[in-house]
């Protein structure tokens, strides 16, 4: 009798329990997916990353581009700059750079603030150019840059915020672009791209539940292209940036043919796969306990 007695007074307290412990993780998973942006795929906005200059990375991401190359090849295995190298003390960050006749990169690095080749941007700042040497040919500049994380979802207050710069000159012009990867395909901003001034300012991609998007894969071509709509879901993000275009006019030579970035920042909401198996499981114990 006593032990039948303890028995009912265990299940009830574990009953209550469960019920309490039900509750709050509903809430929580309520209150993370309203107001919670706890996930910054991306914030590369500091004044304290580098002292003078530290250079990119290879495709490897463990070798310093040399002075003088055609490209970059995008991936998010090797990082483009990364806090294990020597010299910066940044987010890493992963994406590649080209150009469209295929000349020599001459600056792909991380930047003191103020310093050469934009002046007057407080920031530390990604930088990369182009020896324009083609004459009389106009060309363009690409550069995708990013952060890659797992599994996150955007909702209608996400967004992706940067400040950037192009260099300026007679038939000079830009856009930026954002860029993401869900699950293993990549897909590019397309009803909304914004512009790349020669003036060094913001840039916000809000709200990305209202851009429409078309395909894209870095991996072959960093050049944007409508491929026709695309209908996705935001969710299963796993890479997350911009892409930098700067179209540039006939003059040959370095000057004016440059992007730089000083900051880069996405934030999304973390998918509640964890919790969701807990509260699954919660909730089983709780019927077994009920039907007893």
């Amino acid at each position: 009798m006593v032990n039948q007695l303890l028995k009912t007074q265990t299940s009830e307290i574990l009953m209550k329990t469960t019920k309490i412990i039900l509750s709050l993780l509903v809430g929580t998973l309520f209150a993370g997916a309203s107001a919670s942006h706890a996930v910054l795929v991306v914030d590369f906005n500091s004044d304290g990353y580098v002292t003078g200059n530290v250079q990119m990375r290879d495709t490897n991401g463990t070798t310093a581009l040399p002075s003088s190359f055609t490209g970059r090849a995008f991936n998010t295995t090797g990082s483009l700059i990364s806090n294990s190298v020597s010299g910066y003390s940044g987010p890493t960050l992963y994406g590649g750079m080209s150009n469209s006749l295929g000349e020599n990169f001459t600056l792909a690095r991380v930047t003191d603030n103020g310093t050469n080749p934009f002046s007057g941007i407080s920031n530390d700042y990604l930088t990369v150019r182009v020896n324009h040497t083609t004459a009389s040919t106009a060309g363009s500049l690409q550069f995708l840059i990013g952060g890659v994380t797992s599994g996150v979802s955007f909702d209608n207050t996400s967004s992706i915020q940067f400040d950037a710069v192009r260099g300026s000159g007679t038939g000079h012009g830009g856009f930026a672009r954002a860029v993401i990867q869900i699950n293993s395909d990549y897909y590019i901003s397309r009803n909304t791209s914004l512009a790349l001034s020669a003036t060094y300012g913001p840039g916000t991609f809000g709200d990305l539940t209202t851009l429409t998007w078309t395909s894209y894969n870095p991996t072959t071509s960093l050049v944007y292209v409508d491929n026709g709509l695309a209908s996705i879901s935001l969710t299963d993000i796993n890479y997350a940036g911009v892409l930098f275009n700067m179209d540039y006019g006939t003059t040959a030579g370095t000057g004016n043919k440059d992007i730089g970035v000083g900051r880069l920042a996405v934030d999304a909401i973390p998918e509640p796969s964890a919790a969701l198996m807990l509260l699954g499981g919660l909730a089983g114990i709780f019927l077994r306990r009920r039907r007893r």
